[in-house]
Order: C-alpha cells, then sequence, then structure tokens
C-alpha cells in the first residue's frame, strides 16, 4: 500500500469515528430529552387529574350545604354520585411529588370525614330539619380544610409538571445546538477531506505530467542513440574502407 493510499485511508477512518462519536452523542441525548417529554406528559396527566379531583369536591362541597339546608332526594342522589367520583378518582391518582401525595391524603381522610358528617347530619334532614341546618357550620368548615389540601396538591403537582416541562425544553433546545455543531463540524469535515483529496489528485496529476515529460526525454533520448548508433556504423564501415584503401596501397 502507497503512502498517499494509506494516509486517505487514515483520514477517512478518523472522519467515521468522528461521524460515528457525534451520532452516538446524539441519540443519547435526545434519548434523555424523549424521557423528560415523556415524564411531563405523564405530569400533565395527573396534573389533569388534580384539576378533575378538585372540580368534583367543588360540585359535591354546596350540594352537601344545599341538602341540609332543603332536603331534596335528587340533591342526596347527586352528593352520592360526586362522593363515589371522588373516591374513585382519588384511587387512582398517583402524585408525582412528596408534598402531593401527602396532600392527597390528607384530602382523601378529611372529605371521608366530611362526608360522614354529612350522612349524620342529613338522617335528621328530614325529622329535625332545624338540627340539620345547624350542621351547615360545621360541613363547611371541614369541607374548607379538605379544599385547602386539594389545593395544596393542585399547586405542588402543577409546579412540579411546570418544572419537568421547562427541563424538557431545555434539554431540547441543548440538543438542537448540539445539532447545529455537529452539522458545522460535519460539513467542515467534508470540505477537508474534499480538499485533502483535490490535493492528492493535483500532485498525483503533476507527477504524472513529469513521468510524462521524463518519458519523452527518455525517447528523444533513444532516438539519438539509435542515430549514434547508425552514425557509428557508417563511420566504422567509412573507416575499414580506408585500411583496405591503405593495405593496398602498402602492398603496391
Amino acid at each position: 500500500m502507497t503512502g498517499p493510499m494509506r494516509r486517505v485511508l487514515i483520514v477517512i477512518a478518523v472522519i467515521l469515528v468522528v461521524a460515528v462519536g457525534m451520532v452516538v452523542m446524539s441519540f443519547q441525548t435526545w434519548e434523555g430529552t424523549l424521557g423528560k417529554w415523556s415524564a411531563s406528559t405523564a405530569d400533565e396527566v395527573v396534573d389533569a387529574q388534580c384539576v378533575a379531583l378538585h372540580s368534583i369536591f367543588g360540585e359535591e362541597r354546596p350540594l352537601m350545604l344545599r341538602y341540609l339546608a332543603v332536603p331534596q332526594p335528587s340533591t342526596l342522589a347527586d352528593v352520592q354520585a360526586l362522593q363515589a367520583q371522588f373516591t374513585q378518582q382519588s384511587v387512582r391518582l398517583r402524585p408525582e411529588t412528596a408534598a402531593g401525595q401527602a396532600a392527597l391524603a390528607q384530602a382523601t381522610a378529611r372529605e371521608t370525614e366530611v362526608y360522614s358528617a354529612f350522612r349524620q347530619a342529613g338522617s335528621l334532614a328530614t325529622v329535625s330539619p332545624p338540627r340539620a341546618r345547624a350542621a351547615i357550620g360545621p360541613v363547611d368548615t371541614r369541607s374548607a380544610a379538605v379544599a385547602a389540601s386539594l389545593s395544596t396538591l393542585l399547586h405542588a403537582e402543577t409546579q412540579h409538571e411546570i418544572a419537568i416541562r421547562r427541563q424538557a425544553t431545555a434539554a431540547a433546545r441543548t440538543n438542537l445546538h448540539f445539532e447545529l455543531i455537529s452539522g458545522v463540524v460535519t460539513i467542515f469535515l467534508a470540505i477537508g477531506f474534499a480538499y485533502y483529496v483535490v490535493m492528492l489528485l493535483g500532485r498525483g496529476h503533476r507527477r504524472e505530467r513529469e513521468l510524462t515529460v521524463a518519458l519523452g526525454r527518455l525517447g528523444d533520448r533513444d532516438e539519438l542513440l539509435a542515430r549514434l548508433r547508425s552514425t557509428s556504423s557508417v563511420l566504422g564501415g567509412v573507416a575499414g574502407e580506408l585500411r583496405t584503401a591503405a593495405g593496398d596501397s602498402a602492398a603496391a
């Protein structure tokens, strides 16, 4: 293998190593970014569930107070349906933060206490309406505690979701910058390799031209040698004739 060919292979190997390294790094960084975006999406789902839980209790609370004030079977049915939804939603909810988990546990326990107090007071709504109405204040106070816990839960999960989304956005920007840098490096490597190949081709072309000139000179030299040989043979013939003539003169 010639020296230029060896150098070309070395340059190609270096370019391939750099390109493969950039591809691997790009894959790893984008994989991390996609993981953060997936976490952000999961946090959005949790955040939506927190909003739904808060909304369910926001509907349940005034209905409980309304039933204690003016007992209606339809109102009681709505309260029971909303309480069942609250229980189902709280069981499915999986907060991403420790503060959210504590707030959910607190809200669930307080909501159970509120609903138990409501049932006790609601059983008196048709028997003793004044006593049922007297329970509106305590039930509302306990309901406010539930709402506060739900607000804490929603705030904790929302802030966590915002932080994860910002991290994912920052990671995506970083990856875009890396892709830009790797693209520029790749372009410069391609330009450098093209320049190197052109330089080698130019050098080879110059050597080929020099060899052609040298071969042309060798051809001229061969022609001159042929002429010299022809002239030498002619001179040899002439010299032979002169010697013959001189011999004949001496004999006479």
